[in-house]
């Protein structure tokens, strides 16, 4: 609850900040956004430790193979970039760039996908 308060906190100064020197120079405003952007990274960087423990716990429980599981967490950090890329781009006006970046990641994710869909796949033939 603190790191979602400091976020907030963080993007509406940053939105304000970004706000009152857009006149004066729309460069400078998308720096500040990134600014405010990459100090809520790091923020929620910080939750993703206790997350990824939490993750790594329930791997070994359920007895699961880290090739499994790792397409998985490739995949919600790609979305997570995917979105956060896509609205930069979207803010400085390239709603195009911002396209193709969701569409490049969105494959990527397929990709990543992959070893887990065939083990899937070897699970059913197994199965039959």
């Amino acid at each position: 609850m603190e790191t979602a308060g400091k976020c907030a906190a963080l993007a509406v100064a940053g939105a304000l900040a970004a706000m009152l020197v857009r006149r004066d120079s729309a460069a400078f405003a998308s720096l500040v956004g990134i600014a405010a952007l990459a100090a809520m990274g790091v923020l929620a960087l910080e939750l993703m430790r206790p997350v990824m423990a939490f993750a790594e716990s329930l791997r070994e429980r359920a007895g699961l193979s880290r090739g499994l599981v790792a397409p998985v967490v490739k995949t919600m950090a790609i979305g997570f970039l995917s979105e956060t890329g896509g609205s930069i781009c979207e803010d400085a006006g390239e709603k195009t760039m911002a396209g193709a970046l969701k569409l490049s990641c969105g494959i990527a994710a397929f990709y990543v996908l992959l070893p887990l869909m065939q083990s899937v796949l070897d699970l059913m033939e197994g199965l039959l």
